[in-house]
């Protein structure tokens, strides 16, 4: 079935009863969908690339699922399930009453530039706000226990953790403040963003920088004992570990320093490399080398 052709309104069957992992991903001409009271069970991808959706409607009857203004929740509305990517709001606040916000939640949502998540939020999913592109703000309110925010930047409460660095932000630099810890796919697709300074304080970065176009530079703090920097050029602190190759250097070849024994998923959106040489016992993870590129081993 193709569904990017996918039109009507209400395409859920009453004798369905659950609604597979993105089995409407890619209806990029739905724009209302409405859920019988049959379905006990929707998965969080069902609407992934729906960028026309503008609401999720559900059968009062449904005693598993409820909508607020087509935005999709349980039916005890604790969790939000899925805002639709279509909507035009610019700015959006989680209800009161919402303890989760769910995976993927606000994935795609290109209208959206705020977020106001109330008191009684308690878990966010690090993948909440992805391909957001317009997103310039998470902001928290002071009274919850769980998150807190910095000029829109998402973090726990007590700052040790950065959980989301709002991909619309206008800002051409970001230092990550001294108190945190760990940094986990934070900064996805944060095209304005030129450099990164990473402070003293980091001890986990999993997978934080992804897809930043412009990004030259991943600066580190002279004082952190588990991270470094060369050139711009992210490392663990003793340099066998090459962590990441930021996606805008215009470099059109690189040396990897032959201190280097690992490269992770490091090259794989630096389309400006067209010659990387590395170490000849370095371990190289190939599916993370950009297309056209050439390596050559030390």
């Amino acid at each position: 079935m193709n569904t990017a052709n996918i039109k009507e309104t209400d395409i859920v069957k009453e004798e369905l009863t659950a609604i597979g992992r993105e089995a409407l991903a890619g209806c990029e001409k739905l724009t209302a969908i409405t859920v019988p009271n049959s379905i006990v069970f929707i998965d969080e991808n069902v609407f992934t690339d729906c960028e026309n959706l503008v609401a999720i409607n559900v059968a009062e009857d449904n005693k598993h699922y409820c909508s607020i203004d087509g935005v999709l929740f349980n039916k005890d509305r604790t969790t939000l399930i899925r805002y639709p990517s279509g909507k035009r709001n610019e700015s959006y606040t989680v209800p009161d009453n919402i303890e989760i916000i769910g995976e993927r939640a606000f994935r795609g949502c290109q209208n959206l530039t705020s977020i106001n998540i109330g008191s009684r939020v308690k878990t966010v999913d690090e993948r909440a706000f992805m391909v957001c592109d317009n997103l310039t703000a998470v902001n928290v309110a002071e009274n919850n226990k769980h998150y807190s925010s910095i000029d829109g930047v998402l973090f726990n409460k007590n700052k040790t953790i950065l959980i989301q660095y709002p991909c619309g932000k206008t800002d051409r630099s970001y230092i990550i403040p001294d108190s945190v810890k760990t940094i986990r796919n934070v900064f996805l697709y944060c095209d304005n963003l030129i450099s990164i300074t990473i402070g003293g304080g980091v001890t986990v970065i999993d997978g934080a920088i992804f897809g930043c176009e412009n990004l030259v530079a991943i600066n580190v703090a002279e004082n952190n004992k588990h991270y470094s920097s060369i050139d711009g050029v992210l490392f663990n602190k003793d340099k066998t570990v090459l962590i990441q190759y930021p996606d805008g250097k215009t470099d059109r070849s690189y040396i990897v320093p032959n201190s280097v024994k690992t490269i992770h998923d490091t090259f794989q959106f630096c389309e400006n490399l067209i010659s990387i040489t590395i170490p000849k016992d370095a371990i190289i993870d190939e599916v993370s080398l950009p297309k056209n590129c050439i390596i050559h081993r030390q």
